[in-house]
């Protein structure tokens, strides 16, 4: 065999090299590609998801914010610009959320707990309308923290209770007037079960029957009725209860607990079962046993 002149393995050589490197630059390319079409879904994927999160964000139907921890509003949707009295989103961004605060102390307070605990989550809170007027919210915030731990920034949302607080003082009330007037009442009050069990008795009761306050909660009404009387007493309040709404009065001699003797009582049997706020049947009674006894 022929030996390979030092010119002709020169060019093999370089030849050679040429393909490798070639080869090597075509593989950075298909390397770089791929990494150019991985970047550019990603890409996509983020836009996609940053878009969703906008769409959520402003048409969301709950007031949601995002704050500066020093208490600059960030950004708001819809709602939250409607609750607090403005007309568009973009009028609260700057806003310092303190001032909306009907108490301001309260934003120091709130913000000194978010530090400590990342998230506060239902705090009632009294907040101030653009127009002056006071509502009532519920407060779910979180702080986000960067690299070290930082708050970067709080993200939050309110609900409107105003309405709802509004109305459970209105029965507040409403419960202290009923206690009151039945607590202040002469006439006794009892509420039965639809089997004549004893579920309550006003105040006035331990007057009018001789016994202390509550003593006959959970027993019959009739236990301590005339026997002359029991078979008619249990025969009324059997058609009181079968009838709702039914309303009917009459006389019954009961056992006073203090001086033994038979008392006699003007009765007012009311069914109330089917109403929700009562269910029970009412009695309203009084003592008529001196009248009775002229």
């Amino acid at each position: 065999m022929d030996a390979i002149s030092p010119s002709v393995a020169f060019s093999l050589l370089a030849g050679a090299m040429v393909l490798a490197c070639a080869a090597t630059t075509w593989r950075s390319v298909r390397s770089v590609r791929a990494a150019n079409a991985a970047l550019m879904r990603t890409t996509n994927e983020l836009q996609v998801s940053d878009e969703r999160y906008h769409r959520f964000f402003d048409e969301s139907p709950v007031a949601l914010y995002r704050t500066s921890p020093e208490g600059a509003i960030l950004d708001a949707n819809q709602a939250l610009a409607e609750l607090l009295g403005y007309e568009n989103p973009s009028e609260l961004v700057g806003v310092s959320a303190r001032a909306h605060h009907a108490n301001p102390a309260d934003r120091d307070e709130f913000r000194m707990v978010l530090d400590q605990s990342r998230v506060v989550s239902a705090r009632t809170t009294e907040l101030r309308r653009r127009d002056g007027r006071n509502i009532w919210v519920v407060d779910t915030t979180v702080a986000v923290r960067g690299p070290g731990g930082k708050v970067m920034h709080y993200e939050g949302c309110l609900v409107d209770i105003t309405e709802r607080r509004a109305a459970a003082s209105k029965l507040e009330a409403s419960e202290r007037w009923f206690r009151a007037l039945i607590e202040q009442s002469t006439d006794g009050i009892a509420l039965l079960s639809r089997d004549g069990t004893i579920l309550y008795q006003s105040p006035a009761a331990e007057r009018l029957l001789g016994r202390p306050h509550g003593d006959r909660v959970g027993t019959r009404f009739d236990e301590n009725v005339h026997p002359d009387d029991r078979q008619s007493a249990t025969a009324t309040f059997s058609a009181v209860a079968a009838s709702p709404g039914a309303v009917v009065q009459t006389v019954v001699r009961v056992k006073h607990g203090a001086d033994g003797e038979w008392h006699t009582y003007e009765t007012l049997a009311t069914n109330r079962l089917d109403d929700p706020d009562v269910n029970a049947i009412v009695v309203n009674f009084r003592d008529v046993t001196a009248a009775e006894r002229r």
